[in-house]
């Protein structure tokens, strides 16, 4: 659980006119609590254009983060309203020249009444353009109670994510760098990272990466030159569902631009320039890399051809 808050402006600092009467006065100017007004309901008509109401929504067509319900809200400050989705609830205020915004994590039915005492605090406390100290102890809630998360994980559990170096074996990648001595496999490990109201991390028991070298010596001219070749298997992801499994593998292509199709392998596959192929089938999306030649094209294409061959011994034994 999390709250944020924010300061969005205090108009005096905007203005000299505002400054100036803040100055003289103490108090915040009616020009600058009028400049104030304005930049909040431009604020509210912005929030309001950019928010979907969970009613409006049309299923897979919209992040549910993005969908919200507006609401004016009363007894914070001179104007406020609030936005409620699935995830938080937030509230945005104005008190005089000042302009705040509060959020609070969702956690249970007490979330929302929570949010406003908090902001109705920050917009008691903001006096003659100043914060000032709170009047006497500020309440506090012992009895809070957290329902369990009963919202679905979009990522499978630890035990049943595979183990790297089963789908990509020794014999494998001896089967593809036959002419090349490959060492045995470096694995590392991983967790998995639940963000939710109380956040935790798993370790995987299995490994989630498989790295192998594979190298060779050749005498060229009387010259002894040594080739070698980076081979790379990891578990991308391991979704709950075939739908989640397509958000995780379309993402990860975007982020490294792997925009070449292959067809023939998995569900779906797709390499980068870099001879990576991301691969998958259905709740699993993996990758599978073989590194060297990248300043040699005949080199950089041989590892293609043989990043292809891996990744069809990779496939076959996906589930």
């Amino acid at each position: 659980m999390s709250i944020r808050f924010l300061v969005a402006h205090s108009i005096l600092a905007l203005s000299m006119l505002g400054i100036t009467a803040a100055r003289a006065q103490n108090r915040p100017s009616q020009f600058a609590c009028h400049r104030s007004a304005d930049s909040f309901r431009h604020a509210r008509r912005l929030r309001a254009d950019a928010a979907i109401r969970p009613r409006d929504l049309v299923p897979g067509e919209a992040d549910p983060k993005l969908n919200r319900d507006i609401e004016p809200l009363t007894g914070v400050g001179d104007e406020a309203f609030q936005e409620t989705s699935d995830y938080e609830v937030a509230i945005r205020a104005r008190k005089d020249d000042l302009i705040f915004f509060l959020t609070l994590d969702k956690y249970s039915p007490q979330t929302q009444p929570n949010a406003v005492a908090l902001a109705g605090q920050v917009a008691n406390r903001w006096r003659d353009g100043a914060m000032v100290e709170a009047d006497g102890a500020i309440a506090s809630n012992n009895s809070v109670e957290i329902p369990a998360d009963t919202r679905a994980s979009r990522t499978a559990p630890a035990d049943q994510w595979p183990d790297a170096c089963a789908l990509l074996q020794p014999e494998d990648v001896r089967a593809v760098f036959g002419d090349m001595k490959v060492d045995q496999p470096r694995k590392t490990m991983g967790q998995l990272r639940y963000d939710s109201r109380i956040d935790r991390v798993e370790d995987l028991p299995k490994p989630i990466r498989c790295n192998y070298l594979a190298s060779k010596t050749t005498l060229i001219n009387g010259q002894r030159e040594v080739t070698t070749n980076s081979i790379e298997m990891s578990v991308q992801n391991v979704a709950t569902t075939v739908d989640s499994s397509k958000g995780y593998y379309a993402v990860a292509l975007k982020v490294d631009g792997a925009d070449t199709p292959v067809v023939g392998l998995g569900d779906e596959a797709s390499m980068d320039i870099m001879n990576r192929i991301y691969i998958r089938k259905g709740f699993l999306t993996v990758a599978v890399r073989v590194g060297g030649g990248e300043r040699d094209q005949a080199l950089h294409d041989d590892a293609k051809r043989r990043v292809l061959e891996i990744a069809k011994l990779i496939v076959a034994k996906l589930p």
